[in-house]
């Protein structure tokens, strides 16, 4: 019972729990809202929840494949819109029940992105952010500027994080992580994905990968790694 509510603390003093609670309730909030209107009008939009993932995996694609945060907007929003549009004829034109028709889209699209998701396989990326005129300067809002140093985690994070041993490299434990490749597959393919800054995290036993990648170190003399 100890470790139960040791666990509970451990998450209560997460701030990536707090983090992550707020970007979602901001985006709850804003299709709340939408919902709230819909049903001052007088329909239940049941298929809230699919509109919401289409937009967002419509948004995630768009970005993928046309590299601009503005194209990936607009295939977010045509995508919700898409899901909108089935479930106002569907519910309004036709005779159809307005729960069981939300209830539907809802599982279809949840499908539907399951299957395109590993057909297509897009990489998500972290788009560069603005600064809302006047919202940057409200107090609490906007009063911490963003810093894209402060944001980057370093190895000294992830070494207390994870309580490990230092066994050498003193001096890069300030250093960025970069891009995170984790030693989960064969050692020609580890060795493809050691481009840049990267941090290979590895189990032990794999011996082929750890020689593989010290061996890459050695011989290309990079400091990067």
């Amino acid at each position: 019972m100890g470790s139960f509510w040791h666990a509970v603390g451990e998450v209560a003093r997460n701030e990536s729990a707090y983090r992550n609670a707020v970007i979602a309730a901001v985006v709850l909030w804003i299709a709340a809202s939408g919902e709230l209107i819909a049903e001052k009008a007088g329909t239940i939009n049941i298929s809230l929840e699919g509109m919401m993932l289409a937009g967002a995996f419509a948004g995630a694609v768009g970005q993928f494949e046309l590299h601009s945060v503005l194209l990936a907007l607009v295939c977010a929003m045509l995508a919700g819109v898409a899901v909108a549009w089935v479930q106002a004829n569907m519910s309004h034109r036709l005779p159809a029940d307005q729960f069981v028709v939300g209830l539907v889209l809802n599982v279809l699209v949840l499908g539907i992105v399951g299957y395109l998701a590993t057909a297509i396989e897009p990489k998500s990326q972290v788009v560069r952010r603005l600064a809302v005129p006047l919202v940057s300067r409200i107090p609490l809002l906007g009063v911490i500027p963003y810093e894209e140093d402060l944001a980057r985690a370093t190895m000294l994070s992830l070494f207390e994080r994870c309580g490990g041993r230092k066994i050498n490299a003193e001096s890069a434990m300030g250093e960025p992580l970069g891009t995170v490749v984790l030693g989960a597959m064969s050692a020609p393919a580890v060795l493809d994905h050691l481009v840049g800054r990267v941090t290979l995290i590895c189990p032990s036993d794999r011996e082929d990968v750890l020689v593989s990648a010290l061996s890459a170190i050695v011989l290309s003399d990079r400091k990067d790694f």
